[in-house]
């Protein structure tokens, strides 16, 4: 294992260099982070230990002090956004992820102010920018971009009802144009499996070849004591030392680039269709990100909690204008079904609005069900987690 994990460290193609990144809003947007002052901070929701006025009270000092780090932000957001590839393992770009999120929670912060002082349409912006923020970090970025987007967005649309409930119809529908913006700066499945195909490539370059052309590290693999020391089987090291740079970067590009074939279908046809596992050990290893992490389920869990918002907002606009819900909605698209919308049921002066979730049945508005496994005991528990194999429908909220 020893072995693997140092080769995983230079898995490399040929040909499959890193280019610059010519300057964008990326840049500004982490000048934003670094902007960022520490001191006395709320929490988006009133802690334990915390009165809602001393809640309040210290949101109210965050955001009065990072004022110059959030205006930097909205600048950032007016230009295209760009997440430079990382091109060795010390530019991972975890502490620019770390300033971002501090972004988002501010985002939060800077709206209950606003909802407080009366200010609807600004604590709606603040949302909004918030999810859009969100969206933007997974332009160009691998896997990783699109897992902190996503907890930047749900940060964004946590409690969303206590603005909702203070907006009018003009001020909901105001917000379609940007909602609609927001998706389509959002990455796509593919381009995200792209990025991190090239990222795997930019990491593993040097590593790969400062292994095989090393005398000593070729000659462990040659000896049962060496085979041994490396943890690798003989059969295993044969295969290590048949490879060359190009015939491994080919068999790992021939895994990612089924995989970003499978991202362009509709989801229930995608979740069918098998990624191969490579010809090798080491390719299995390289590529299980392939299977371990569902990039495909994310984004559409993402993708339909946003809809479902949308819709929300704008059958609420909808009340206020008509005294009631339709008796018919024109719903988005159900990011989980195959070019179906979301479901809408009017019953009496309320309505149920769902995706049908990530098991492609029309449960009737079930709400989320998850059976989770103790690892050690074996008990099962039911839980609300949304994951790839719960059932049941995922919920709009209802304004």
């Amino acid at each position: 294992m020893k072995l693997l994990a140092l080769l995983l460290c230079g898995l490399l193609a040929t040909g499959a260099s890193a280019q610059e990144t010519p300057p964008n809003g990326y840049d500004t947007l982490i000048a934003a982070g670094k902007l960022i002052l520490p001191g006395e901070n709320g929490v988006p929701s009133a802690a334990e230990k915390l009165s809602p006025q001393e809640n309040l009270r210290r949101q109210r000092l965050a955001v009065a002090r990072n004022a110059p780090a959030l205006k930097l932000l909205r600048e950032a957001l007016q230009q295209p956004i760009e997440v430079p590839l990382p091109t060795n393992y010390g530019d991972l770009g975890f502490a620019n992820h770390g300033r971002v999120r501090e972004l988002a929670r501010l985002l939060r912060q800077e709206s209950d102010v606003r909802l407080a002082d009366g200010d609807f349409a600004g604590a709606l912006d603040s949302r909004l920018t918030g999810l859009e923020l969100g969206a933007v970090i997974t332009r160009g970025a691998p896997h990783i971009g699109l897992l902190v987007g996503v907890a930047m967005e749900a940060v964004a649309r946590r409690d969303f009802e206590t603005v909702a409930a203070k907006l009018d119809a003009t001020q909901i529908r105001a917000a379609f144009p940007r909602l609609r913006a927001i998706e389509a700066r959002r990455a796509a499945p593919a381009e995200t499996l792209r990025a991190e195909k090239q990222t795997t490539f930019n990491l593993t370059s040097s590593s790969f070849a400062e292994f095989f052309a090393s005398d000593e590290g070729r000659k462990a693999l040659t000896t049962p004591e060496g085979r041994n020391k490396v943890m690798v089987s003989e059969e295993e090291a044969r295969e290590l030392l048949a490879l060359t740079p190009e015939s491994l970067a080919a068999q790992i590009s021939a895994v990612f680039d089924a995989a970003i074939a499978r991202e362009v279908l509709p989801y229930p046809r995608a979740i069918k269709v098998e990624v191969p596992r490579g010809s090798n050990r080491l390719v299995q290893v390289a590529t299980d990100l392939l299977r371990r992490e569902s990039t495909r389920f994310v984004y559409e869990r993402n993708r339909a909690e946003n809809r479902l918002l949308e819709a929300a907002l704008e059958l609420r606009a909808i009340k206020l204008e008509s005294g009631a819900y339709p008796a018919t909605f024109a719903a988005p698209l159900d990011p989980f079904s195959d070019g179906q919308p979301l479901i809408y049921k009017r019953d009496g002066d309320k309505y149920r609005l769902y995706s049908i979730g990530p098991d492609g049945r029309d449960d009737g508005g079930t709400p989320i069900q998850t059976i989770e496994t103790d690892r050690k005991s074996g008990a099962q528990t039911v839980t609300k987690r949304l994951t790839p194999d719960s059932r049941g429908d995922i919920l709009a909220p209802v304004f």
